[in-house]
């Protein structure tokens, strides 16, 4: 893994308070978007932001003695790329608010914000939030919608959420100590794998979801560790997790889809992902479609350039480019 990212520490009384929190604001803005901080007078501000990225995904660790932090509008981010946080409170106490729901932050606890929308953090004392940053049409690839419901507490005593946890946490060291010993494409998918297995899942969050939603979820994940096999077939898997045919095709009629369609969906959608990985970068562009499970490159580039309205070879062309520019 390749960790590309900045570290700003805003605690040196050297400085005015002015320019301390213009330091600090912009660092929030980096890392975050456009955030208004209100001070504790009665300390001394000091604030720590570290931001690190690994493709799309974004790792940032914030500590603050600061009142509260606000977003009040929602502009668009400098590369376009909106994002879900997985927020794990690492220390203090804090009150978080979004979509008109209001829920306690202690130390340990997770919660799920959305970057389109305003919200308010009110700290109690200092605190350190440590944050996961998933553009949202990852998620809405994956899950197949983009509203999975904000500011409610991942329940880090089930099972997925633990491991949830506990892989923000190992993303964290690993960023610190041996991030280039683990592979990036392996490392995203097992983000969105958990994500995918904890965020609908009736015992990891407050909220309870349909039973489903949940099955659904775990079909896409179980095609998601097949996407290669050109010959998987998506009945055989859904039958696998209890889903009967008349079921699967029940729930794609509603979306006006056919299962395999959705399939292909999903293929093209990990292409797409494929195709802006430094790792792959070199690559012919039939093995991506390999991976992605295409045995005919004219099929797949046909596919491509009509899922993403241009060709393989330039998507991954001004990709690049833009990203250099």
């Amino acid at each position: 893994m390749n960790w590309v990212g900045n570290c700003v520490v805003v605690d040196d009384n050297a400085l005015s308070l002015e320019q301390r929190l213009n330091d600090w604001n912009e660092s929030l803005m980096l890392s975050c978007g456009q955030y208004s901080t209100q001070l504790d007078h009665a300390v001394s501000f000091a604030g720590h932001v570290n931001i690190s990225e690994v493709s799309d995904i974004e790792l940032s660790s914030i500590s603050t003695n600061a009142r509260s932090i606000i977003k009040h509008s929602v502009d668009e981010p400098a590369d376009g790329l909106f994002h879900y946080f997985i927020v794990l409170q690492q220390r203090g106490r804090s009150q978080f608010e979004q979509a008109g729901r209001q829920i306690l932050l202690n130390a340990g606890d997770m919660t799920i914000m959305d970057q389109r929308l305003p919200c308010k953090l009110i700290h109690d004392g200092e605190v350190k939030h440590l944050s996961i940053h998933v553009p949202i049409h990852i998620i809405k690839d994956f899950m197949g919608e983009d509203d999975i419901g904000v500011a409610r507490k991942i329940n880090i005593k089930s099972g997925m959420g633990f491991l949830l946890k506990t892989y923000v946490e190992q993303l964290d060291f690993s960023r610190h100590h041996d991030g280039n010993q683990l592979s990036l494409v392996n490392d995203q998918q097992s983000l969105i794998n958990l994500w995918g297995n904890t965020i609908p899942n009736s015992d990891c969050l407050v909220t309870r979801r349909s039973m489903s939603n949940i099955q659904f979820n775990q079909l896409k994940i179980a095609l998601y560790q097949q996407l290669s096999n050109q010959n998987v077939n998506i009945e055989h898997v859904a039958k696998q997790h209890h889903i009967s045919k008349s079921k699967l095709y029940r729930f794609f009629a509603k979306q006006q889809l056919t299962p395999n369609a959705w399939l292909k969906q999903l293929r093209l959608g990990y292409a797409t992902r494929l195709m802006k990985e430094k790792s792959w970068l070199n690559k012919p562009i039939i093995e991506i479609a390999n991976n992605a499970g295409f045995s005919d490159l004219a099929h797949f580039t046909r596919s491509f350039t009509s899922f993403n309205g241009i060709s393989p070879h330039r998507y991954r062309t001004r990709y690049f480019n833009n990203k250099i520019n």
